[in-house]
């Protein structure tokens, strides 16, 4: 579809596409949370203070070269699965363990036009000497919510780009080494 935005990991092997209606849809946001930090810095060893993200339904999302070479990066058993290019080590997107809860999160860096998805909405667990903590998430949650709704209505949890037709993860899961989520948490 024309106006879709691509994507690439950092060597180019994975790519795909954002569905151009999921654009205006979605929200851009920033996550200094210390999974997200935690994640990147095991990946990639650069320590990172945010994440700029594209909160958006994995329905939207088209892998068209390399899905092979994706995994899913646990930092717990039970915690989401960080998608990621097992190439390069670059992040891809956050999903969560089902397809069911329709919610997708694209790490915005990825994209070839980071100015198509907008400005920054929301920021969640922010680190700014201003003492606020959060800001925009009624909005950014509101947002989740209501994709995730009518994803639930129309089916497209069901169309995944990152899970199966039974709503399990179809990539190989990487759970970190308790050694190894030492060194990634220390930030």
């Amino acid at each position: 579809m024309s106006g879709d935005l691509p994507f690439a990991c950092t060597c180019g092997t994975v790519t795909g596409t954002l569905k151009a209606k999921a654009i205006s849809r979605g929200t851009r946001a920033t996550c200094g949370c210390k999974d997200c930090r935690a994640a990147v810095k095991h990946l990639t060893g650069k320590t990172v203070g945010q994440v700029e993200i594209f909160l958006t339904t994995p329905h939207h999302i088209h892998i068209a070269s390399g899905f092979n070479q994706l995994s899913a990066l646990n930092l717990s058993p039970k915690g989401p699965h960080r998608i990621y290019a097992t190439c390069c080590k670059a992040t891809v997107a956050t999903v969560p363990r089902s397809s069911r809860m329709g919610f997708a999160s694209l790490t915005v860096d990825r994209f070839t036009d980071p100015s198509a998805t907008g400005p920054v909405k929301s920021a969640f667990f922010r680190t700014e000497a201003d003492g606020k903590r959060h800001l925009g998430v009624p909005r950014a949650i509101s947002g989740i919510v209501s994709r995730g709704i009518k994803a639930q209505v129309s089916g497209g949890w069901k169309r995944s780009a990152f899970h199966g037709p039974d709503g399990k993860i179809a990539v190989p899961i990487d759970l970190i080494t308790p050694d190894a989520k030492a060194a990634a948490y220390d930030i």
